[in-house]
């Protein structure tokens, strides 16, 4: 975490520049910048500059910088390209922080806490149902 994270994006053809965009862990798609081919950058919210992101075209290469890597950057991160009035899409680099298996268990205790009551009111209902079983065959049969 908090670490610089560079994507590059080359271009082979001639092209009026590419954006930045990335597919968040919900679907949601999110525009991050614009680079010209003078170069000229356009971040989100129409700005110039960005506290969170660089941007940068060297010769073919499009470059996006992450300053700090963070949760909240994860995603796959995509370059959109416009050439000759055709928009094309990289297919996508997956960034996301390895998993931890840490899968959440139960504490036994808490298993207790909760399967002792259910058992105990499970006997109880099966009890109250042989009892009264009982009581109508009783009735039926003098």
């Amino acid at each position: 975490m908090g670490q610089r994270l560079e994507l590059e994006c080359l271009s082979a053809k001639e092209d009026s520049g590419v954006s930045w965009l990335r597919l968040d862990k919900h679907g949601t798609l999110h525009f991050i910048v614009f680079i010209s081919s003078l170069p000229r950058t356009v971040f989100s919210g129409n700005k110039g500059t960005s506290t969170r992101f660089e941007a940068s075209k060297r010769s073919n290469s499009y470059w996006l910088v992450v300053k700090s890597f963070t949760l909240e950057d994860e995603g796959k991160y995509f370059c959109l390209m416009n050439s000759n009035q055709m928009l094309y899409f990289s297919p996508g680099q997956p960034v996301f922080f390895p998993e931890t298996n840490k899968e959440k268990k139960l504490n036994f205790s808490c298993d207790i806490i909760i399967w002792v009551p259910l058992a105990g009111a499970c006997l109880l209902l099966l009890l109250a149902l042989a009892v009264t079983v009982i009581a109508c065959q009783r009735k039926t049969h003098p």
